[in-house]
């Protein structure tokens, strides 16, 4: 269905159409809009199925998740894979009042450089880098520290796992999330990771030294985004396309009142079915469950049978 003919829908269940004419301008905008945020929520807090992802990544410490933007290297840091690279820049003024320091992949442990002038000309200058690194030196360390992985529009990470590579029926091991303000607390041996969004489908995680070091897989599940304008088909199955239909009529109905009590709640109610209606199916029966744990040198595990839906 078109993205336009889905507002216009939403904007008929809440009677703002005029007539044929469909909404008004500001109001269809208002309802595309509404759209928008409905289909980042239930994306976001993974409510919906049909953008769910997985992609195998190779293990590390540091993953830098980036796709449109780079904004993990910084501002005015740039980096080079050789000597001939850098030396090949042509530095500018620019480059000078900037304060621009470069780094190059054979050497990053090592040197770092900055932009002289000398001749009324601009050079390289080298620095020998030792003892307590000044923090843009430690974002180039970090930055050179990362794997780099170019995905497409992730919009939430669900969740990873540790899974042994070309062993396809070995079981997957889930680290836990925790808040990047915690993660410290946890030791290097710890089975945890946590995560910092930098922007729009830009992400940093952090896996602790021990588990990164393990030659396995890490499989990242994932939302990917949805993106759309007024005048193409959404491609999406017709349950999901009610919903979000029902779900940006209610928004509508929030901003502009012109349903009565009881029309709002039935609103509400079609709202909430439709949501439970195409929810990830839960267990309705009792599940073998796996709890694994590090003994220090490998991973084992626990069995626990667990009943009930909240699974």
């Amino acid at each position: 269905m078109f993205v336009r003919d889905m507002v216009k829908q939403a904007c008929d269940r809440v009677n703002l159409s005029l007539g044929t004419q469909g909404p008004a301008p500001d109001v269809f905008q208002t309802g595309l809009l509404a759209l928008k945020s409905v289909i980042s929520k239930y994306n976001s807090d993974s409510s919906i199925t049909f953008t769910q992802n997985s992609v195998f990544l190779k293990n590390s410490e540091l993953i830098h998740i980036y796709d449109k933007q780079d904004t993990a290297g910084g501002e005015h840091n740039k980096y080079f894979d050789t000597e001939a690279e850098l030396s090949s820049y042509i530095l500018t003024e620019r480059d000078y009042e900037d304060e621009v320091y470069a780094s190059v992949k054979t050497n990053w442990q090592t040197v770092r450089y900055s932009v002289g002038r000398a001749n009324d000309q601009f050079i390289w200058i080298p620095h020998i880098l030792e003892g307590l690194l000044s923090p843009r030196d430690q974002q180039i360390h970090e930055y050179w520290s990362m794997e780099h992985v170019k995905l497409h529009n992730v919009e939430s990470i669900n969740s990873i796992y540790l899974q042994p590579p070309e062993q396809k029926m070995a079981d997957a091991y889930e680290l836990k999330y925790v808040n990047h303000t915690d993660f410290d607390r946890y030791t290097a041996s710890s089975r945890v990771y946590t995560w910092i969004q930098r922007g729009q489908g830009e992400w940093i995680i952090r896996l602790k030294p021990i588990p990164a070091s393990m030659n396995w897989n890490l499989k990242l599940n994932y939302n990917r985004g949805i993106e759309f304008d007024e005048d193409k088909p959404l491609y999406l199955p017709d349950n999901y396309i009610q919903l979000l239909i029902a779900a940006t009529a209610h928004k509508l109905a929030l901003e502009y009142p012109r349903l009565d009590d009881a029309q709002m709640q039935r609103l509400e109610n079609d709202v909430r079915v439709m949501l439970e209606n195409v929810r990830t199916p839960r267990a309705e029966s009792r599940a073998l469950l796996r709890s694994d744990y590090w003994t220090g040198e490998r991973y084992d595990s626990v069995y626990d049978l667990i009943g009930g839906t909240g699974l």
